[in-house]
């Protein structure tokens, strides 16, 4: 039998085992419901040469890192301007070892001594947070709109250039579910997580409440000191691009938290990825994302259902 074009099929992509596990709590599957978005980020600035340029006009005596320099000052301040509600952006420096033992003169010049500074870039990545917001966006006025309380089992899919470069796309993929018999939610749920923890989740007292996102890009501009550590032919640590990779992650991570209150909420199924790249001579990036399921605790009372209690959390 063919469905007519303007059909909305009511099938679903759970397994047996997830149906079982959804219909154990009172939920039933809507069926498979994807929201996505597109957007072009034009390329961040490679300034490595730039970066000596600007330790070399302000002489060895910046070497100590207390004077940043002025692209990056550009960078970060029209970031702060566009958005005043966001904490300033990140900012490392790597002194050069030499400062405070005088210029160098035997065959060196001013421009050999140069700090390193890990930094932020703001704009690409507060793109790509915009970019999954309109995908959550979409996902919601589907599940919406086959009456579904909620979405689980939801997929982040980041496509494009792990720099944050060019064309970026953000799919999310997910079940949308209900309660049969109850009111629809004015916004339902969205859950990271499978829908096997899902129900086990509600039997220990949390409902999911939403799905966060957290982006970071960092540049590392090499300094002397990096540079030697790169030059040197022995296999050891290069302290500067080992911390900008930390510094990344951390960032990323930590906004997927920032929403969140640590007496009230949690968050779950915690995925971090990132890439590694290097864009000139003396700059190298660090891009990650983060995205996780933010929990919210209740107490469950004798002779109420739990899907009841998580529709009823949901719309306080």
């Amino acid at each position: 039998m063919r469905n007519h074009p303007g059909t909305i099929r009511r099938s679903s992509e759970v397994t047996a085992s997830s149906l079982r596990a959804l219909t154990s709590v009172g939920f039933v599957p809507l069926g498979v419901v994807i929201g996505n978005s597109t957007t072009h980020i034009a390329r961040a600035m490679s300034a490595g040469g730039e970066s000596r340029i600007s330790n070399a006009a302000r002489s060895f005596a910046s070497d100590d890192g207390t004077i940043v320099p002025n692209p990056i000052l550009r960078q970060q301040a029209r970031h702060k301007d566009q958005d005043h509600r966001s904490p300033a952006p990140f900012l490392a420096a790597y002194p050069c070892p030499h400062f405070g033992f005088g210029r160098t003169r035997e065959r060196r010049h001013v421009s050999d001594h140069l700090t390193g500074y890990n930094w932020e870039l703001p704009g690409p990545g507060a793109a790509l947070q915009e970019c999954f917001e309109s995908a959550l966006t979409r996902l919601l006025e589907r599940a919406e709109a086959r009456g579904a309380h909620g979405v689980v089992d939801v997929h982040v899919d980041v496509s494009g250039d792990s720099l944050m470069h060019g064309n970026m796309g953000i799919t999310l993929t997910g079940t949308a579910i209900c309660v049969p018999g109850t009111e629809p939610l004015a916004t339902p749920f969205v859950a990271g997580v499978s829908c096997q923890a899902f129900s086990k989740l509600l039997g220990a007292g949390l409902v999911p409440f939403s799905l966060s996102f957290g982006v970071a890009l960092l540049s590392s501009w090499t300094g002397c000191q990096t540079q030697k550590e790169l030059e040197s032919g022995f296999a050891k640590e290069v302290n500067q691009l080992a911390d900008v990779l930390s510094q990344t992650r951390d960032l990323a991570v930590a906004r997927v938290y920032r929403d969140t209150n640590e007496h009230e909420y949690q968050v779950m199924g915690l995925s971090v990825r990132h890439g590694f790249g290097k864009v000139a001579k003396t700059d190298y990036r660090v891009g990650a994302w983060a995205c996780g399921t933010v929990l919210r605790r209740f107490a469950p009372k004798p002779g109420i259902e739990l899907a009841q209690i998580a529709v009823t959390m949901e719309q306080r």
